[in-house]
């Protein structure tokens, strides 16, 4: 069986199922660029729960160090985003009419990177319904998307191949979508380290555990232009009883913002030798 020290996880509760290693745990990064998105379908916890339960759930969530954090059924009644970093700056949501896509635009409050569209997902499960639901153009997806985030839970094994001899558990224009448009983020990783088995071994990892059954339905893409920027892709188990979906998270090092020399920003209003002061000056009595 396979064992863990993680203190959230219970040893007697990881699945048979889960092949080493679940997660590829991302080194602790920390910068101004850097950006950590995780994404959870956790539906009905809130509505379920004991108190205790999601206190607990909280602080769990709390130790993973997220920027942002897509959920289902907290902005809407199916999914919403959640902004864990005083520094950045969420604009006003864009919903489908189902409410199951949402996107946000996140910037930083001192500009040190462009901004980054993220658009959360939860398709239906049903297939009839999620044919219906997967259309970009429906969603307001743009036609050439760029710094862009998609994430969420899909409800189908993503796949590159589109053929018709092939039973596709999305429409084939959603599928075409992804393929010209985005990467997924744990194939980006691979992209960049050609051989390393580690990350391999992480590509069909299952997301979705339910009794002696599992699938990969719950997915990060990323826009062609910053796939290179995608560091440190994570899964992780966590307590049934808060989901039996895992826990997935990208850490990305955003380029400085772009700027024209006309348009760079001023030098702050801040003296060059303040940061010289003896703090023992500031003190009223001298």
């Amino acid at each position: 069986m396979l064992t863990t020290n993680n203190p959230h996880i219970s040893n007697d509760s990881v699945p048979e199922s889960f092949s080493t290693p679940t997660t590829c745990s991302p080194p602790s990064l920390k910068g101004p660029n850097i950006l950590k998105i995780g994404t959870l379908n956790c539906r009905g916890l809130r509505k379920t729960a004991e108190p205790a339960t999601s206190n607990q759930f909280i602080r769990c969530l709390r130790t993973q160090s997220f920027d942002l954090l897509a959920m289902s059924s907290y902005w809407s009644h199916y999914c919403g985003i959640v902004c864990f970093s005083p520094t950045l700056r969420l604009s006003e949501p864009s919903y489908d009419h189902t409410q199951r896509c949402l996107t946000v635009t996140v910037s930083h409050l001192d500009d040190l990177f462009d901004p980054v569209s993220v658009t959360v997902i939860y398709a239906p499960s049903d297939y009839r319904s999620r044919q219906a639901f997967l259309i970009p153009s429906q969603l307001n997806l743009p036609d050439s998307p760029s710094r862009s985030i998609l994430l969420g839970g899909f409800n189908y094994s993503y796949t590159t191949t589109i053929s018709p001899n092939n039973f596709l558990t999305a429409p084939a224009s959603w599928l075409q979508y992804l393929k010209d448009n985005f990467q997924d983020s744990y194939v980006c990783i691979i992209l960049q380290l050609q051989h390393s088995v580690l990350i391999t071994c992480q590509v069909h990892q299952p997301t979705f555990h339910r009794g002696s059954s599992s699938s990969r339905i719950d997915y990060m893409f990323l826009s062609n232009d910053i796939t290179m920027s995608c560091l440190a892709p994570s899964y992780s188990f966590i307590q049934p009883v808060w989901s039996d979906h895992m826990l997935l998270s990208i850490t990305l090092d955003l380029p400085p913002m772009s700027r024209d020399d006309d348009t760079a920003p001023s030098t702050p209003n801040v003296g060059k030798g303040i940061w010289r002061a003896h703090p023992h000056l500031a003190v009223p009595y001298l």
